[in-house]
């Protein structure tokens, strides 16, 4: 029997109920754990089962400490590290001048080539439905388009399916149900299920993941089930130095993420979403090169895209429309060209760009940059009173399904990629 009267069965299931109680709450889990577990760490310190535990649960985490650093010491002796130090000369002129694209063109990038891209949104505005069209443009024969900006191939894409496979499956067969089995079977390859350790902790997983599957592209779906407590700096760091780990060796990320809980229930009715909203520590967006974000209603076929971290030009917001055979159409444009026709303000423009009635003075000269875009391409004019107002050419309507550098925006089918 223990000091308090509790038979050391009782103790030591207590102790290891306290144990899991530490552990869910550690990870973000809401746990209510008996009331007599107020006093397990004496109980715990009288249950011989929970020391032999936790002895062993702390042997093993020095064991991973000193692998992981004896694999480090090794890789130095090896030479592994050597292409990694390099002279100052050669680090600065061996990056092209512009950025390097892997989705986009030009000063247009979605997203960079050599750093990671976050799409983020709620559930159900088309996150999976982006990342299916993505993986249909990489394995394709020829550069195919994707949202009007095209898409760098790839030699063979690794997709995490780690949130609901099942479901995943159902719903990125709309966009590749017309690709050819036998490059399905040799340029895509699925991780069905969670991963076999959490990501964060062990960084060097993800590249080992890849390096098995032969991919130089990996999808994370999603971010959440990659590692546990992102809200956590640490699990940020710590994920945020797997991605590194994998992009320094030549291969490009693509990752799936959500929204804080309140920026869910109030969807598009909320204040205006900053990179802020993402759920989880700032280091998952600090270490990434693009941030996209859609908005929208669960299940709507229209939603919107902008950037909320960009590379180089802030792309949107656009209105995209998710087809019910799995392809997206774009729509821009129309809408200002529309409104200016009987006179618009920037922030007029800037409530209809971003859905407030209260737009802020950075989202009004995002809008009036737009503007003057479209007059200097000759789609509006402005008449130069104060405030000044934009007015729509006769002929602005007729390329309203252009983007605003006058490329052609059509949906993502089989009939594009001819």
């Amino acid at each position: 029997m223990t000091s308090e009267g509790i038979s050391d069965d009782r103790a030591a299931e207590l102790s290891v109920l306290s144990f899991q109680a530490r552990y869910l709450a550690d990870h973000g889990f809401t746990v209510t754990p008996p009331a007599e577990l107020a006093d397990t760490d004496q109980l715990a310190l009288e249950s011989p089962t929970v020391r032999a535990m936790a002895e062993r649960l702390a042997a093993n985490d020095r064991a991973r400490q000193l692998v992981e650093a004896q694999k480090s010491r090794q890789a130095i002796l090896d030479g592994t590290f050597t292409d990694l130090l390099v002279d100052g000369h050669k680090f600065l002129t061996d990056e092209p001048e512009g950025v390097e694209s892997f989705w986009g063109a030009g000063d247009n990038v979605l997203w960079a080539a050599g750093e990671s891209l976050i799409i983020a949104g709620p559930q159900g505005v088309g996150k999976t439905t982006t990342a299916g069209n993505l993986v249909r443009g990489m394995i394709s024969d020829e550069v195919a388009e994707l949202w009007g900006l095209p898409v760098r191939c790839a030699q063979r894409v690794l997709y995490l399916a780690m949130d609901r496979p099942r479901q995943l499956a159902r719903s990125i067969r709309r966009q590749l149900h017309e690709v050819d089995p036998e490059i399905l079977r040799g340029r895509l390859v699925v991780w069905k299920g969670p991963p076999p350790h959490d990501l964060a902790r062990h960084p060097a997983l993800l590249t080992e993941m890849a390096e098995r599957a032969e991919a130089d592209v990996v999808v994370v779906d999603s971010l959440k089930d990659a590692a546990i407590g992102l809200s956590d700096d640490e699990v940020g760091a710590g994920w945020n130095r797997a991605r590194q780990q994998l992009l320094v060796t030549g291969r490009q990320i693509a990752e799936l993420h959500h929204l804080k809980k309140v920026t869910r229930e109030r969807g598009d009715k909320g204040p205006p979403v900053d990179i802020d909203t993402l759920y989880g520590s700032t280091w998952l967006t600090s270490g990434a090169g693009s941030v996209l974000l859609l908005s929208g209603n669960p299940g709507d076929p229209i939603v919107t895209a902008r950037h909320l971290k960009q590379p180089v030009n802030e792309i949107g917001p656009l209105t995209l429309v998710h087809n019910a055979d799995g392809s997206t159409e774009v729509r821009r444009g129309a809408e200002l060209l529309t409104l200016a026709r009987g006179g618009l303000t920037a922030r007029a423009a800037a409530q209809a760009m971003f859905e407030t009635e209260r737009p802020s003075r950075a989202q009004v000269e995002k809008a009036r940059r737009k503007l003057d875009e479209y007059e200097r391409a000759g789609r509006m004019h402005s008449d130069g009173s104060s405030p000044n107002v934009w007015w729509s050419d006769p002929e602005a309507d007729v390329q309203a399904r252009h983007d605003d550098l006058g490329a052609q925006i059509l949906p993502f089918t089989a009939s594009n990629e001819q």
